[in-house]
């Protein structure tokens, strides 16, 4: 079984965005915030369909996961740990209970999680606060446990969609086109 802590390592090798510092050099997640955002847009226009298409863009709302940890000095293994003790998902298999709801209501749920983040690093970069890690790791705890429920209503988990975004990135490398945009790379 993947961990995180091993999809973290492997997701950091495409790690090629740029940073924001904000108050005393902290590294704020502004370029994750916003693509979280985009790729969690992806997530809702492709639901209706399914398909890989949905799976891979699963993997990449979990990659930016990862990096706005990582820009916050915490390890995707930290805001997994502080989900496992709200009781929001056990690990990257299939085991939560989802609840009510339909896909399309847990990714509302997921967009206004991503929306909340978003929203507290625009204030930081805006006004020049320093960034409280712990708020903004239950606001990554919200998004990652939302994105886990979709997944599972879809009939995938976490550890399937890092392993698609995996095996996306690794082709991507080996063809030397990590950097630039677009899904067809």
């Amino acid at each position: 079984m993947l961990t995180f802590k091993e999809y973290s390592e492997f997701a950091r090798l495409s790690d090629m965005y740029p940073r924001v510092t904000g108050v005393g050099g902290q590294i704020l997640p502004v370029y994750p915030a916003l693509a979280m955002m985009g790729e969690i847009g992806e997530v809702a226009e492709k639901l209706p369909a399914g398909g890989d298409g949905l799976l891979n863009e699963f993997g990449d709302v979990l990659w930016y996961v990862d990096a706005a940890a990582r820009d916050l000095g915490l390890t995707l293994d930290e805001v997994v740990e502080g989900a496992i003790e709200r009781r929001a998902f056990c690990n990257f298999e299939n085991s939560i209970h989802v609840g009510s709801g339909d896909s399309a209501s847990h990714a509302l749920k997921l967009i206004a999680h991503a929306s909340v983040f978003s929203e507290r690093i625009k204030k930081y970069w805006r006004d020049g606060g320093k960034v409280q890690t712990d708020v903004c790791m239950v606001d990554l705890h919200g998004v990652l446990c939302q994105l886990h429920r979709v997944a599972v209503i879809c009939g995938w988990n976490l550890e399937s969609a890092a392993r698609a975004n995996m095996a996306k990135l690794a082709s991507r490398r080996a063809r030397g086109v990590v950097s630039g945009s677009g899904d067809n790379r």
